[in-house]
């Protein structure tokens, strides 16, 4: 049975290992990988032999929130598509609300085109206003969000979603998040924490599910998601 491997994982703006961050990320050969707060961690994917790192050329007014999400492609595989969409704008307070950039890799697997989505959306909760201008960026990132995974099922691509979510799922909420995009996009998902994988299940049959302690390797959240599916 071929088995398509997909991970994430956040590394942490301050991570001191990022080296060791990256060389454990390879090393679970994941098909593709996406990143969060990976600014920084290009130079050392180009240096692997095994992966392609997939990164901001030119064109973001902040560079350092461009490449909070980069990703990885494991060499070998057809790529077929791959842009950097920023999807909402500073908030006060702009310590925590940021310009947000998302992800989006597909590439030819076992027959089918993978589209794997990495995002990073600002952190909320879900009882907080939908007035606050947090919240409001957040839903503009979700619309584009939605906006980008229409694009990919227009093409015909399999849908994948991974990333540091910054909201855990919950049902009693206000605004618009990733999880009723799941739902509309007819996805299941997982989630350790905030950091999750949600997957096309019509297409896409979940083999195994890992949560990966990500703490030795600098991160400052308590797990990466690695996933192994099958073709339906």
């Amino acid at each position: 049975m071929a088995v398509l491997r997909i991970g994430a994982g956040n590394v942490y703006i301050a991570n001191k290992v990022r080296r060791r961050a990256v060389a454990r990320a390879a090393g679970l050969k994941c098909h593709s990988w996406g990143w969060s707060e990976g600014t920084n961690l290009g130079p050392l994917i180009r240096r692997r032999t095994d992966y392609h790192a997939l990164w901001p050329m030119f064109g973001f007014k902040d560079m350092r929130d461009a490449t909070d999400c980069p990703m990885m492609l494991r060499k070998g595989l057809q790529l077929r598509h791959f842009q950097m969409t920023q999807v909402c704008d500073d908030s006060n307070p702009t310590k925590v609300a940021h310009d947000r950039v998302f992800s989006v890799l597909a590439y030819k697997w076992n027959g089918i085109t993978v589209a794997h989505i990495q995002i990073h959306p600002n952190a909320v909760n879900p009882y907080d206003s939908p007035t606050m201008g947090v919240v409001k960026e957040f839903v503009k990132s979700m619309i584009r969000l939605n906006h980008m995974m229409e694009f990919c099922e227009a093409m015909g691509w399999v849908l994948v979603v991974t990333g540091d979510f910054n909201l855990a799922p919950r049902r009693d909420k206000d605004y618009l998040t990733m999880y009723d995009l799941f739902t509309a996009h007819n996805m299941k998902w997982k989630v350790s924490g905030v950091d999750g994988i949600a997957w096309n299940d019509k297409k896409l049959r979940l083999v195994k599910y890992y949560p990966i302690k990500a703490r030795p390797y600098g991160s400052d959240h308590p797990y990466w998601t690695v996933a192994d599916f099958a073709r339906r």
